[in-house]
């Protein structure tokens, strides 16, 4: 019973401990890793928001609108007509069920393309 107990404090020595020994050091070095970029990431936001105070008025005022890159007298009009929808009334009936009513709608074609 001693030679297996040897043996099994001889594999938790040798194995299991070195193991649980590199675990943690790579749990170490991730949360090194982890709280570094989250400090990079805290002070880029802080100099961020010193940028906007620094570059903003004072007194009470409301941040600049930025202007629209495409004004309303660029680009065309395009003139377009209504289409009128017709619509056909159909009735079926087929051995014991009631009459249904259906209503179809002609297809309606998009515009023709044409290249300019």
């Amino acid at each position: 019973m001693s030679f297996f107990l040897l043996i099994l404090l001889f594999l938790i020595g040798v194995i299991v401990w070195p193991m649980i020994k590199l675990a943690t050091t790579v749990h170490s070095y991730q949360k090194n890793v982890r709280n570094a970029f989250r400090s990079m990431n805290d002070e880029a936001e802080r100099q961020r928001n010193r940028n906007y105070a620094e570059n903003r008025r004072g007194g009470w005022t409301r941040p600049q609108t930025k202007k629209k890159k495409i004004t309303n007298d660029m680009g065309e009009y395009v003139e377009w007509e209504e289409v009128s929808v017709t619509e056909s009334t159909e009735t079926t009936t087929s051995g014991n069920e009631s009459a249904k009513t259906y209503t179809r709608e002609e297809q309606v074609t998009d515009v023709k393309w044409e290249d300019i």
